[in-house]
């Protein structure tokens, strides 16, 4: 099996590879159509230059001449009338030409081999040491004419530019290679790196990724990863304590069901004794009865991401009998009750809502002092309903109030075996609004008292 990394340095070799070859087509083809008739146009000047300066001096040494021509880069092949031939420079790689060409250069043509050399895809013309990749014109000796032949020498004209070149291709080719393997390597360490933190996750180990400073698909990839490991290990730190809570939740009632069983197996217990220890027996029966049922409703509404069915509700009717209904709670407290509770309507889950206000407003009455006041507020405003809780009860202490919403959290520890309080009200009631779309923040002061503000969307 490949890994990311081969996969990637042979992808880049291949794209390299494919890259030249293609460019090189492309060079050619451009070489085709657009140089070659300039190079022989270029090669012909020069061929009638060396034509007119050996007529005008006809006393020139014809060997030397051509030799001296050739040593300037060029490659002569001179073919005499009586059909032999000299070759002046580098000799030709291939010599085949055939005999009507030379006799119309004999007989004064212009021949234009370069403009007319065949073309082929993978081989450029300019490079063909062909002898009919030439130019060829006639020159007299007296009373003999020649036919003389000749094309460019890149071997000469071009050879040190043609060696640094390739050297140039060469060391940028090795030196390609050296950086992809190692920008390859780049690319693939943080990738490796979040293949084995997902082993070790899927392991159950807890782990660790710190952000990286890198902008790119890779550093948002790993940075989301480090997100994502954060909020793992919140989750399972979450999951832990949840546990342990609902164990102590369990087991503290269980226990003392268990006791007061065990001392209820007395036969010398007076029947005052028993319906106490029995009263006890139901309270905590109760308590782990209402334990277990937010238990379950919590698991329900972990696995909901929103509301199937959905109704009209009556908010305001909801608060309005959930306050009569604790009518003897709060008249017990002496507490001062003020609503302003218009009708309004919520698009939810009846059951839910009044869930919310029995948790809220059972709290209110709860931590409101004797004789204190308890405020709420419900309106309708353009985009969202609004609805206050208020209660002039001890302020919550400021360090406390980020974690009000975690369950099991309780402000006062010490509160909990005498009210039966589980720490799970206001988790449930948080899910619930969140499932209904909207919002609840709490502020809280010793002079101001406590509000909790809910808003629910249109």
């Amino acid at each position: 099996m490949k890994t990311l990394y081969q996969r990637i340095v042979a992808i880049t070799f291949l794209v390299m590879i494919v890259s030249i070859g293609v460019a090189f087509l492309i060079s050619n083809v451009y070489y085709q159509y657009h140089l070659k008739p300039i190079n022989d146009q270029k090669l012909t000047y020069v061929a009638k230059d060396i034509q007119q300066f050996y007529n005008e001096n006809p006393t020139l040494n014809q060997e030397s001449y051509f030799n001296h021509i050739s040593q300037l880069g060029y490659e002569i092949y001179q073919v005499k009338s009586d059909g032999s031939d000299i070759e002046y420079g580098d000799s030709f790689r291939k010599k085949t030409l055939e005999k009507e060409v030379i006799q119309s250069v004999l007989d004064g043509t212009i021949y234009h081999g370069i403009a007319n050399f065949p073309k082929s895809i993978f081989i450029t013309g300019f490079f063909d040491n062909d002898l009919r990749n030439t130019i060829g014109f006639p020159i007299k000796n007296g009373e003999q004419t020649s036919a003389v032949f000749i094309r460019s020498n890149p071997t000469k004209q071009f050879g040190e530019l043609r060696i640094f070149l390739v050297m140039l291709l060469v060391f940028s080719v090795l030196i390609g290679f050296i950086l992809i393997f190692l920008s390859s390597y780049f690319i693939v360490s943080p990738i490796k790196r979040l293949t084995t933190v997902t082993k070790e996750i899927t392991d159950g180990q807890s782990v660790e990724i710190h952000p990286t400073k890198r902008k790119d698909e890779i550093g948002q990839l790993t940075n989301s990863f480090a997100t994502m490991t954060t909020e793992l290990n919140k989750a399972e730190k979450a999951r832990q304590e949840f546990v342990a809570n609902v164990s102590h939740e369990i087991q503290t009632p269980l226990t003392s069901i268990q006791g007061f069983t065990s001392i209820l197996k007395d036969e010398k217990l007076s029947l005052e004794q028993r319906e106490n220890y029995l009263t006890i027996i139901e309270t905590e029966t109760s308590r782990l009865s209402s334990l277990t049922k937010q238990l379950l409703t919590l698991a329900y509404l972990d696995n909901e991401n929103q509301l199937i069915q959905k109704q009209p509700v009556a908010i305001h009717q909801q608060i309005k009998h959930y306050l009569k209904l604790m009518q003897w709670k709060w008249q017990e407290k002496d507490l001062y009750i003020v609503t302003e509770l218009p009708p309004t309507f919520v698009l939810g889950n009846e059951n839910f809502l009044y869930q919310v206000w029995q948790n809220l407003i059972t709290n209110a009455i709860r931590y409101a002092p004797q004789g204190g006041e308890i405020t709420i507020t419900l309106s309708d405003e353009a985009d969202q309903t609004l609805l206050t809780i208020y209660n002039n009860g001890p302020g919550i202490d400021p360090e406390k109030l980020p974690y009000l919403f975690d369950r099991f959290y309780r402000v006062d520890e010490n509160r909990s075996n005498a009210d039966g309080g589980s720490g799970l009200g206001l988790a449930i009631t948080k899910k619930i609004i969140q499932l209904h779309g909207g919002t609840i923040s709490v502020s809280s002061s010793d002079e101001t008292g406590t509000t909790f503000t809910i808003t629910f969307p249109k």
